[in-house]
């Protein structure tokens, strides 16, 4: 591998921030352009002002400290950006999607403004200090992490389909019923987890995962007894009191706060996890649990519902066995990162891993 060298984020990028252009949120027209805020999508609007690879780096936010989320990610094809994420591009001896991993174990609290709202500017983000490869061991070294990213990617989309195609089957019968509606209490029980996570429980690996009610669904692992057993013949599901965000789950796992674990009652658990979907709107600032308990709905008659169940079970296998191979690719990923950024794993000790992981 190639003698590594010290640059500012500056010399290897060019910037594209002047035609950024933030837009109300009333004044947006829906369309199937992303608009980009400091963390990633935020909207759809019916217009573009950037067309390429770009990568996108936070401007200001608490997560430039905490971190929770990646400070800068890759936008592709037609995208709209507003003023709180600024826009740049490898130049000819800058990979840009190198940076986007290289900018991930960057350490940039040093460049930071703001005591309440953290702020990177332009002037400090084109001074951040890394230390880059020749060109084409950016490349390699991107192709390597990007294989992982393209992997989960694929297993995400397969997730969607497969979910996709179990709703549109449970509408085709649910539209046929000839039952009346129901409270959706009566058709409910709650479970409950036997200990409380705390956060200085949390694993980057462990036994069981750990989910809540925030869009990733995810907070970490923890080990030991008191989890929610659940399996592809038992699913639980899991609603998000605040954000509304209903999932399913056919491993054992535990729940963060404001998260409600549930079961059928009388009906199978996936079933009801179809007949919730989109049921109870949400709104800011409330919870929304009592509220979804109250709405009524119809429910096929109970043989249909059980059949429904053991033709469809197999979906939740494929939704398991995805979202478990996708952990276990992050985790190598995350492990293999800070490796190849400081060039003490070779690319070629990298693709060997690659092959063991069935990459």
């Amino acid at each position: 591998m190639s003698e590594w060298r010290s640059a500012t984020l500056g010399e290897l990028t060019e910037n594209f921030d002047a035609r950024r252009k933030p837009v109300k949120t009333a004044e947006r027209r829906p369309g199937p352009y992303p608009y980009f805020g400091a963390s990633g999508v935020i909207d759809s609007v019916d217009d573009f002002i950037y067309d390429g690879d770009y990568l996108l780096i936070a401007e200001d936010g608490e997560n430039l400290r905490s971190r929770s989320t990646p400070i800068a990610f890759l936008a592709r094809g037609k995208f709209w950006v507003n003023n709180h994420a600024h826009v740049v591009r490898g130049n000819n001896n800058t990979d840009t999607r190198f940076l986007s991993y290289l900018l991930a174990v960057t350490d940039i609290a040093g460049y930071l403004t703001g005591s309440t709202q953290p702020k990177l500017t332009r002037a400090a983000m084109d001074s951040i200090r890394v230390r880059v490869p020749s060109t084409g061991d950016q490349r390699a070294i991107a192709e390597v992490l990007g294989a992982f990213d393209e992997k989960t990617s694929a297993n995400t989309l397969l997730c969607s389909t497969a979910e996709q195609y179990l709703r549109a089957s449970y509408q085709d019968l649910a539209g046929n019923a000839a039952t009346q509606p129901v409270l959706v209490e009566t058709i409910v029980r709650r479970v409950t987890q036997q200990r409380s996570i705390t956060k200085p429980e949390l694993l980057p690996q462990g036994e069981f995962p750990v989910f809540d009610q925030s869009e990733s669904g995810f907070l970490g692992y923890v080990n030991g007894d008191g989890y929610l057993d659940a399996h592809t013949s038992a699913p639980i599901l899991y609603f998000g009191d605040h954000t509304c965000k209903l999932r399913i789950s056919a491993r054992s796992f535990f729940v963060g706060p404001n998260t409600i674990p549930f079961v059928g009652d009388r009906i199978p658990s996936l079933v009801l996890y179809c007949a919730l979907q989109g049921l109870q709107e949400h709104e800011e600032y409330k919870r929304h649990w009592q509220g979804l308990m109250k709405k009524s709905i119809v429910i096929p008659a109970i043989e249909d519902c059980r059949t429904f169940e053991r033709r469809h079970r197999s979906i939740l296998g494929i939704l398991h066995g995805a979202g478990v191979e996708n952990e276990r690719l992050l985790a190598l990923r995350d492990a293999l990162l800070p490796q190849l950024m400081s060039g003490k794993l070779r690319v070629k000790d990298a693709h060997k891993v690659l092959e063991d992981a069935g990459v």
